[in-house]
């Protein structure tokens, strides 16, 4: 019987991508389950997702994933864009679907291989640089208005419904939608809906009606045909056989021997002690968090040595001796399930230096016994790495196939992963290398039964609860949370400055710099979210433009920095490195009284053509400045040792100086010591690069983004890139742009002006040329009839781009010369009286 007949209506659970843990989405045999794969289709505002959605709480099964059409729209370009927002783009016509992208996406579910779906942003439209994972399903719904479009598509389908709904009501949810969901007007969602939704309807949508399996007329109203379709979809669903967990128990021999890729310890009297002691009730958790951290590094050093090794001949200290030794090919990582296997991460960060770890939350479904995947977070490299899965123990085996099933989709080979754990059951261990004979196992010992709670006898309890020191369920929760929520909640440092990870520094200088002007508690007094996300601002330009954080957070995250004992500096001080507000803002010394000292703005001029500021470009510029010595790194020193404290002072820089004024009456004022210079220390041996000056003139390559529709004069703050000395901030180095005259067009502002010379004839009977414009392309330029001397021909959307708007487009003004002819033969003369 299928888990879908046997659980009691009011325990089915329906699950999305949001909700509650993921359910297997494998057999016993860790292949792929194929899901029931659904198209749905219809008008635009017929009801699809509300019926798909009613479909999906009827079904009752444990997980399906509703797939919507609209992840699938392709990126618009700048011309695009700004036509979608004049509501003169058409995205109901089959073009504006990326179609090979939904193919792939949909025939990934079909295989249960994990899937990253794009998330589209109509306020902006484009996809966002984050998508959605999904990692298979029981049942996936697909719904869109040419769901059924496409034949590739529509073969991967084992039900394609089509969604029949009046076009008046069509239009009422659609203005409905579009005003109150995605911030149009409703002159504009009119003026759409009639130019291109209607006549998508009827010239594209209303066709595909006849590939439909089932017509569903006024959509959700028509509950009947809902509930008559879901039961037809119910019987097909329980053809599809066991639950994980029954069938992983129906295939057990108890009599098989161990698999061949399991690893046992060597049975020493030194590790029969270990697990003495921690499967001991009596002994206590100080002495069972030893022991049992000194068993997991055994347990680890025996699973490196599965990893593969390379010869290698190694100079020794002792001079002409060569050692023939060896290293290891490839890197590693670990992933720890929580909440045992968290207990291993000491010991892998004992044993291996600087390893990256992620972490996977499984839960046992109380209602159906089935492992559930919650969360999971991995290293972003761990395609390229070999992985180290770490549990405490493995009893029936569910979690650990969850586990691996989840590599395995991050396209980490099998022959890749090696799985540590404490203890193992038999029937866990032959459930592992049934489905993947390729992963080895490291154990410290096999217990041969497992008790009617899936406990391993004669076991060492619950090891979590042990290690943790947490006895009641509410305790260990509360643990899980603590290892989690930080990881969910932590600011996406990225996404706070509001760029890509690929950002470079000045990307990342500058948004910092307009945020935190933008946020600043003065110029928001009394906002608290507006001073959040100030101090957000401040930590993320911290990390992210210092090189070593940066690799540090890339690899392990927030967390990461803080094991490496993070702290992060005042938000102020961080932000009058930038100048604070360039002096607008008195108010900010409230805040940050003792600025450091910043240098002094160096100005240059840039020579740009008007192609670069039309089309935007990236210059590399060679600069000479001063550098501080990279000999003696500021100190002026010829070696570290030279610099010594002054005596004088005691390192102050400050002498205290008493002067009599007359008896018994003395004044004392401070002044600069005169045997350091007022620096505080004495250098004995100068440095022979910087001869102790501490700096010295060097190249530097600078780049300087010329971001497109930039002006003339304009200036391109480069933040601390001027000259460098010891104890100072470095200045700003400001290229000013100027223009190089164009032999074609001249600029004024946003517009462009062009001069066309045409002959006689045009002026009488029409022009028709083509205009090479900066770009390359060629604009079209027509006048029928009579052209004056002189006439200005105005063309919208033709001239400059709009800084920082460049959807949005100048006026091109062509201005027309006509050339008269020298002389008129006699016929032209006699054409020329007629006229």
């Amino acid at each position: 019987m299928s888990n879908l007949q046997s659980a009691p209506q009011g325990q089915r659970k329906t699950s999305t991508i949001l909700s509650a843990g993921r359910f297997p989405w494998y057999d016993i045999e860790g292949k792929p389950v194929t899901p029931f794969i659904i198209g749905m289709a219809g008008g635009s505002a017929s009801g699809k997702t509300s019926v798909s959605n009613r479909i999906i709480r009827n079904l009752g099964v444990p997980w399906v994933y509703l797939l919507s059409m609209d992840s699938f729209y392709k990126p618009l370009t700048p011309e695009q864009s700004a036509a979608a927002r004049r509501n003169e783009y058409d995205f109901d016509h089959p073009d504006a679907f990326d179609y090979e992208a939904l193919f792939q996406t949909l025939l990934n579910l079909k295989k249960g291989v994990k899937v990253d779906v794009p998330i589209y942003d109509f306020s902006i439209h484009n996809r966002l640089d984050k998508s959605q994972t999904v990692y298979g399903a029981n049942v996936v719904v697909f719904e869109g208005i040419f769901a059924l479009y496409d034949k590739k598509v529509r073969d991967l389908m084992d039900l394609k419904i089509f969604v029949d709904t009046d076009a008046d009501v069509r239009l009422a949810r659609r203005l409905k939608r579009d005003i109150a969901e995605r911030g149009r007007d409703i002159k504009g969602v009119l003026q759409q809906y009639k130019t291109f939704v209607k006549p998508a309807f009827d010239e594209h949508i209303y066709p595909t009606m006849k590939y439909a399996d089932v017509i569903i007329p006024r959509g959700l109203d028509n509950v009947g045909a809902i509930d008559v379709l879901t039961k037809h979809m119910t019987r097909q669903l329980n053809e599809r056989g066991l639950t994980l967990k029954v069938a992983m128990m129906s295939k057990f021999d108890a009599n098989q021997e161990l698999p061949a890729n399991l690893r046992i310890l060597k049975p020493t009297n030194e590790l029969k002690a270990l697990l003495t002691i921690i499967r001991d009730r009596t002994t206590s958790r100080h002495d069972f968090i030893f022991y049992a951290e000194r068993l997991s590094r055994m347990i680890i050093e025996r699973g490196l040595t599965e990893l593969p090794f390379s010869s290698v001949d190694i100079p020794t200290p002792i001079p002409n001796q060569i050692y023939k030794g060896v290293v290891w090919k490839g890197e590693v990582c670990g992933v720890s399930i929580i909440r045992a296997g968290l207990t291993m991460e000491q010991g892998l960060r004992s044993v291996v230096k600087d390893i990256p770890i992620g972490k996977m939350l499984i839960q046992t479904d109380q209602s159906t016994g089935e492992p559930q995947l919650h969360y999971c977070k991995l290293p972003a490299d761990i395609t390229s790495r070999y992985v180290l899965i770490s549990d405490a123990q493995i009893a029936t085996g569910a979690a650990a196939l969850m586990a691996i099933r989840v590599i395995i989709d991050h396209e980490v080979p099998a022959d890749r992963i090696i799985f540590l754990t404490l203890l193992a059951s038999p029937l866990g261990l032959h459930t592992i290398a049934r489905a993947f004979p390729g992963v080895r196992i490291v154990v410290a010992e096999v217990d041969k039964e497992i008790d009617e709670q899936g406990h391993l006898c004669p076991g060492f309890g619950n090891f979590g609860d042990r290690y943790f020191g947490t006895s009641l369920p509410f305790l260990a929760a509360a643990l899980i949370l603590l290892v989690i929520i930080p990881s969910i909640l932590a600011a996406d440092f990225y996404k706070v400055l509001g760029v890509s990870r690929s950002a470079t520094k000045r990307d990342i200088k500058k948004a910092y710099r307009d945020g935190s002007k933008k946020y600043h508690p003065d110029k928001n007094p009394g906002d608290k979210a507006a001073e959040e996300k100030f101090t957000e601002l401040a930590q993320a330009y911290e990390v992210l433009s210092n090189d070593d954080k940066r690799r540090i957070y890339d690899q392990y995250g927030e967390e990461g920095l803080k094991g490496n004992g993070q702290q992060f500096h005042n938000p102020f001080d961080i932000f009058a490195q930038f100048g604070g507000f360039g002096g607008g803002f008195g108010g900010f010394n409230q805040h940050h009284q003792h600025q450091q000292q910043k240098g002094a703005e160096v100005n240059m001029e840039l020579s740009v053509t008007l192609e670069e500021l039309f089309l935007g470009t990236s210059i590399e510029v060679e600069v000479n400045k001063q550098i501080i010595c990279p000999t003696c790194r500021g100190s002026g020193a010829k070696r570290a040792v030279d610099v010594t404290t002054c005596t004088s002072c005691q390192g102050s820089g400050i002498r205290v100086v008493r002067q009599m004024l007359g008896p018994g009456m003395y004044t004392q004022m401070q002044q600069h010591c005169d045997a350091c210079g007022g620096r505080g220390k004495i250098v004995k041996s100068k440095c022979p690069a910087c001869s102790g000056s501490k700096v010295k003139r060097g190249s530097h390559q600078v780049t300087i983004s010329v971001e497109r529709g930039m002006a003339d004069a304009q200036r391109v703050v480069l933040e601390q890139e001027s000259d460098e000395a010891p104890d100072i901030i470095p200045g700003d180095l400001v290229f000013t742009l100027r223009t190089a005259p164009h032999p074609v067009f001249t600029r004024n502002g946003n517009n462009l002006y062009v001069k066309q010379i045409i002959s006689l004839r045009e002026a009488l009977l029409g022009v028709d040329r083509r205009l090479k414009h900066l770009d390359g392309s060629f604009v079209t330029i027509k006048r029928e009839g009579v052209t004056q001397p002189g006439f200005v021909q105005e063309i919208r959307g033709q001239g400059m781009p709009v800084y920082e708007h460049h959807s949005d487009r100048g006026i091109l003004y062509v201005e027309y010369v006509v050339v008269m002819p020298e002389k008129l033969s006699s016929e032209q003369r006699e054409l020329a009286v007629k006229l």
